[in-house]
């Protein structure tokens, strides 16, 4: 994820943390990352099944969703080192045009 969708989601959590359990970052309307979790939503976390984790959560109670408005970095899935490469390669061309 860029660096510009974590300061958007703590700027959200500074000034209103308490008006939601979870704040992802959201680009068009659909979820990212960072996600922020309210302690309110912890133990619901920690049950979560191992293998869907806030996937989980976050289905069952989509009224504790805030979402906040980040890039299009904040929805791309960065599971390898070679996925974080083409995100900072894609950046990186579109800040220097």
């Amino acid at each position: 994820m860029p660096c510009s969708c974590i300061p958007s989601t703590i700027r959200w959590w500074s000034r209103r943390r308490w008006l939601a359990c979870s704040t992802p970052s959201s680009y068009e309307g659909r979820r990212g990352h960072p996600a922020g979790f309210a302690r309110t939503a912890w133990s619901a976390l920690r049950l979560a099944p191992p293998d869907e984790g806030a996937r989980a959560v976050l289905a069952a109670h989509p009224d504790w969703i805030v979402h906040v408005e980040g890039g299009p970095g904040c929805r791309a899935g960065i599971n390898t080192p070679e996925d974080y490469r083409r995100l900072i390669l894609e950046t990186d061309s579109l800040q220097n045009g």
